[in-house]
């Protein structure tokens, strides 16, 4: 198996738990967006927007944090920390300046914070989501619902479109439900989570040839993770009663149970150094927080020292920080927000998020 030891995840343990959340969200967000310090002081409201705000980055140097709105203002902007200033922002070296997004009603659209410009692709009376955007920004590979009167056929379709001409192209069909699960941020291959009745299906498309195949068939998923390298991703999965941590070879597809345990093993992730906790050749785990509530959709720092979740109880979202020994547990945003995207600064001592009351 070419992963190495030294790839870890991080999961969280969460007891009794069937609270299901994405970790990522590519076409959601919240109305706020707001900057703390890392000691739980100085909160800020610094943009507020009648719409979406996501996908929020610290840029390297901790100067700013770069994020997306889409609402009364489109497009990516810059908070500058220094000056409290936000304007907007345009990076040429980064896909981000052109992304893609989907309205309930099943319309694609392509958004071009440069311009800015807001294009509908698809604009038909059938559903299409879970767009993504191939990373030379001339094709969009979308899900579409198929019509039974139309077609003879009831199911999803995994199209690819021309992103000029428009010019769509059936690249498989699958039975009752699908969605796309993971990619990495090149868009190089998609995870796509195929369901069945009771059990479900991972495939593999290679984004460049547009090939797919099957991974391995798999009880109901949710959330996963893809390595930097390209060659492995980490899943939940049913097994048995309970939800387990999973690993699966992207080169010989096997795939590896990595967790045994009465409770809900939710939401793995790669750690972005070469400490650990769950090691994948031991299958050690080291447990980092005992809570009532659901401790979901951890984060690492850019340095692997801090973890940043989502603690969510009766009802109510709170965005906790805690060192990856377990210890120095504090929580970040008010009790009345619901907890979006969040990020921490290079050098920690800054974290950004989403909310909404």
């Amino acid at each position: 198996m070419p992963i190495k030891t030294f790839l870890i995840i991080i999961l969280l343990l969460i007891i009794g738990c069937n609270d299901t959340y994405d970790d990522y969200r590519p076409y959601g967000g919240e109305r706020s967006l707001y900057i703390i310090h890392a000691d739980g002081s100085g909160l800020q409201e610094i943009f507020q927007e009648n719409g979406q705000i996501s996908n929020l980055q610290f840029l390297p140097d901790g100067s700013g944090v770069v994020f997306k709105a889409r609402g009364n203002l489109s497009g990516t902007f810059l908070y500058q920390c220094a000056t409290g200033e936000i304007i907007p922002y345009e990076d040429p070296s980064s896909p981000d300046s052109v992304w893609i997004d989907y309205d309930w009603s099943g319309e694609i659209y392509l958004i071009n914070s440069v311009i800015p410009d807001t294009v509908n692709l698809t604009n038909d009376d059938k559903y299409q989501y879970d767009p993504v955007l191939t990373a030379d920004h001339r094709s969009v590979i979308f899900l579409e619902q198929s019509s039974y009167e139309e077609e003879g056929y009831f199911g999803i379709k995994l199209v690819v479109m021309d992103i000029n001409s428009r010019e769509r192209t059936e690249i498989a069909r699958f039975d009752e439900r699908a969605e796309v699960l993971i990619y990495p941020p090149d868009r190089s291959l998609i995870i796509y989570n195929c369901t069945n009745g009771w059990f479900n299906q991972l495939w593999l498309l290679k984004t460049g040839s547009l090939t797919i195949s099957k991974l391995c068939d798999t009880f109901s998923t949710y959330g996963g993770d893809i390595d930097s390298g390209k060659t492995a991703i980490v899943l939940e999965a049913f097994s048995g009663d309970n939800m387990e941590i999973f690993m699966i070879d992207l080169a010989s597809y096997v795939k590896t149970k990595l967790t045994d345990s009465p409770g809900a093993d939710l939401r793995p992730k790669f750690s972005p150094d070469g400490f650990f906790l769950l090691d994948l050749a031991s299958h050690i785990k080291t447990k980092l927080n005992d809570s009532p509530g659901a401790d979901l959709r951890p984060k690492f720092s850019l340095d692997g020292s801090k973890i940043l979740f989502e603690y969510r109880l009766d009802d109510k979202s709170r965005l906790y920080m805690i060192d990856r020994s377990g210890t120095n547990l504090k929580q970040l945003s008010p009790e009345h927000l619901y907890i979006g995207y969040y990020c921490a600064s290079p050098d920690n001592s800054l974290i950004a998020f989403t909310g909404e009351d």
